[in-house]
Formats: C-alpha cells, sequence, structure tokens
C-alpha cells in the first residue's frame, strides 16, 4: 500500500470535492521521502478504498485545525529578533520565544512588540538542548511545534510563505493516516553555505505527552523513552549555520564536547557519530577513537570487505558514509575511498559527496598519469640525448 494507490482511487472518483485532496496528496509525496515509511505497518486496519474515502471525508477539517506553534530560544540577538521572528510568523501560527538570558537588550526588544501572535518568556539556560527544548514544549499547546534556531538561516526563506499551505496540507495528510503514532519531521542544515556536508535535524514534531527530546546537543525525539516509537519522516525543509553566529557562541568546541559527551553515553547509538564532525578528528582535538566509532556504526564487521551486505541499515547511514569517504581521501586511502563511493553511489546516486569525490579521485589518478608519463618521457629524452652525446 502507497500513497500512489490512493492517489489512484481519488482520481476515479472524479469527485470535485477529492481535487485539493489529492492536491495536497500529491504535495506530500514531493516533500517527504516516503520510500524510508513502511506503510503497510504504519496505517490503521482499513481498506485501500476505506481510506481513500475517509482523507476525502476529514481532510477540509483536519487542515483546518493545524496550528504550528514557533519554539525559539534566543540569548544576545538584539540586532536580528524582530526579522527572525517576522520570517518565523511567515511559517508558524505563533511564536515563543525564550529568552536564554540575553544581556544586549534583547529582552527590551521582545517587551516591545505588540503582537498578539508573540509570546516570549525567561528561561535560565542549562547546557543540555534536549532539556531546554522540553521545557519550551511546556508552555505550547498547538498540535504541531516547529523548533526554529535564531541563530541559522532558512534555505530560500522567501519560499516560505508559499509553502505554508502545502505544509500543512501534509500535516493534515500525517494526522489522518497517521493518528496514533508519534511524528518528527526533519531538516537539513548545513555546516556553511559552501558546504555540502549537512545533518538531518528533528525540527517540527507532533505535540504529543509522550513525545520528548533526549540528548545534550543536536537532540532527537523519543516517544515512551525509544527513538523507534517515533515515526521519523526526511522533508525538504534546509537551513545553514551562520558563520557569525558559530564564533560568537564558540559552537564548534562546544557542541563537539558535548556530542563527545553523548558518544561516551550511548556509544552504538550511530545519531551522535553522523552529527559529529569530522574536522575535529582531522584537526586532532577529539578524545575518541573517531575512524573506529564510524566503521562500527556502518559495518556490521568492521574487518570484512565492503559491500552492501555488511552495511549496518540506519537512517543516518547516507551522513556516516559521507563523513567516511571524507576522511579516506583526507589520508589518502584512495583504494578504500573508492569502494566507499561505489558503495555510497549505489544507495544514495544523487548525493553530491560521492560524485564530487568520485571525478576528484579520477582527476587525481590522471594527474598521476599524466606526471608519470612526462617523467618517463623526459627520462627516455634524457638517455637519448646521453647516448648521441657518447656516439658524438
Amino acid at each position: 500500500m502507497n500513497l500512489e494507490n490512493i492517489v489512484d482511487l481519488i482520481i476515479k472518483n472524479k469527485n470535485p470535492i477529492d481535487a485539493p485532496v489529492l492536491r495536497e496528496i500529491l504535495d506530500v509525496k514531493e516533500i517527504l521521502d516516503f520510500q524510508k515509511v513502511n506503510i503497510d505497518e504504519l496505517l490503521l486496519d482499513n481498506s485501500l478504498e476505506g481510506l481513500a474515502h475517509m482523507l476525502v471525508k476529514r481532510f477540509d477539517e483536519v487542515e483546518y485545525n493545524e496550528k504550528i506553534t514557533g519554539l525559539m530560544m534566543v540569548e544576545d540577538q538584539k540586532e536580528r529578533i524582530l526579522r527572525i521572528i517576522d520570517s518565523a510568523l511567515t511559517f508558524c501560527d505563533d511564536v515563543y520565544v525564550f529568552d536564554t538570558g540575553s544581556e544586549d537588550g534583547t529582552l527590551n526588544v521582545l517587551k516591545s512588540i505588540k503582537n498578539d501572535n508573540v509570546k516570549f518568556f525567561e528561561l535560565p539556560w542549562v547546557e543540555n538542548f534536549g532539556l531546554m527544548r522540553n521545557k519550551c514544549k511546556e508552555n505550547a499547546h498547538a498540535r504541531w511545534l516547529f523548533y526554529y534556531d535564531a541563530d541559522g538561516m532558512l534555505v530560500d526563506q522567501q519560499q516560505i510563505p508559499e509553502t505554508e499551505e502545502r505544509i500543512k496540507g501534509m500535516l493534515a495528510i500525517l494526522d489522518i493516516l497517521f493518528q496514533n503514532h508519534d511524528i518528527s519531521i526533519t531538516e537539513k542544515m548545513y555546516f556553511s553555505a559552501q558546504s555540502s556536508n549537512f545533518v538531518a535535524l528533528d525540527r517540527l514534531i507532533k505535540n504529543t505527552k509522550t513525545i520528548n527530546f533526549w540528548g545534550k546537543i543536536h537532540e532527537q525525539p523519543r516517544s515512551g523513552g525509544k527513538e523507534s516509537n517515533v515515526l521519523t519522516i526526511a522533508s525538504k525543509i534546509s537551513s545553514i549555520s551562520t558563520d557569525s553566529e558559530k564564533v560568537k557562541f564558540n559552537k564548534n568546541r562546544r557542541y563537539a564536547g558535548l556530542i563527545e559527551e553523548m558518544i561516551k553515553e550511548e556509544p552504538n547509538n550511530s545519531r551522535w557519530i553522523a552529527q559529529l564532525d569530522e574536522q575535529r578528528y582531522l584537526d586532532g582535538t577529539l578524545s575518541i577513537d573517531y575512524p573506529t566509532l564510524l566503521k562500527k556504526a556502518i559495518f556490521k564487521d568492521i574487518n570484512a570487505p565492503i559491500s552492501y551486505n555488511n552495511v549496518k541499515t540506519s537512517k543516518y547511514l547516507e551522513t556516516l558514509l559521507s563523513k567516511l569517504v571524507t576522511l579516506e581521501v583526507d589520508q589518502k586511502n584512495l583504494v578504500k575511498a573508492e569502494e566507499t563511493i561505489s558503495l555510497g553511489r549505489r544507495l544514495f546516486p544523487n548525493n553530491s559527496v560521492f560524485i564530487f569525490f568520485k571525478y576528484s579521485i579520477k582527476k587525481h589518478q590522471i594527474d598521476q598519469m599524466v606526471r608519470q608519463n612526462l617523467h618517463d618521457l623526459l627520462r627516455t629524452c634524457l638517455e637519448s640525448f646521453q647516448e648521441y652525446s657518447q656516439e658524438g
């Protein structure tokens, strides 16, 4: 059973009232990667015809009630806070801002806002993002919560108003299909505007009593204490971590330290390995055996040859493989890198990291061959010249 089957049934009904539902289902297909969702296991006990009928009947009612509250933690954002809130309001019905200890006048700016859809709170900072997000969640009552990072920027931010209706339609479809499940929708956060490396962060969650965040950094939602109880779906929402904010809050060092703490606390959780910036290892500033942990997160047997059958199933696999090939190329282990790239391209054919390194290695090999040919040619010329000189 999949969304294509449901779309086919709605088209066959040819009922004019079905058109909005059909459009939103198609939008869901475009926004979400349903290849990662086993719909047969997650859908309620409905026939395909019954499910299509239920979608048509309930869609307008459910979509109307899909409210999104933006939750935003800020510190020393006086110059940016109004622009950030305005951006969030194009995406959310209301915004709750939590000041965690500003000293630059941010609180005065927040107090001056005259908008019933914006509320602010003072929340003392604790160096544990999961705990802090749960405290924010205690104040919100909307059906969906979007955790908006005040120190990042959404990609194609000007397009947010155009996608608001589509996203609410998507949430309505999810609410109907998976009404008894906790749901988290991820965004891709790129390390910089120039970087192709990203981490998938859980930012849009269905607000229930059973879902909470866990982790001191790059926290993950868990239901009943288990990640496996949460239906996690990848979206096309993307953001960029701004370099100025990284420096301002010493993010790289702080975050790396927190991730190391999570790795030591849960060494078998591949999420924390995937979130760690490999540059920390390349800089020699890690206190853990990063290459071994990375391979253990990817392969069932790290001593066996690289193969499809030796790969662990994980929603972090694409990120982990990207990090491994980056590490292998940096260490000039090009034979291993080619094997990893081959595996990565088989699993994720559109991943730009694998494509880039494939042709980078090919270029390196061509350069090596050209240099060797030039060396051989020069040596031959020199030998010929010496022979000619001796004969003369």
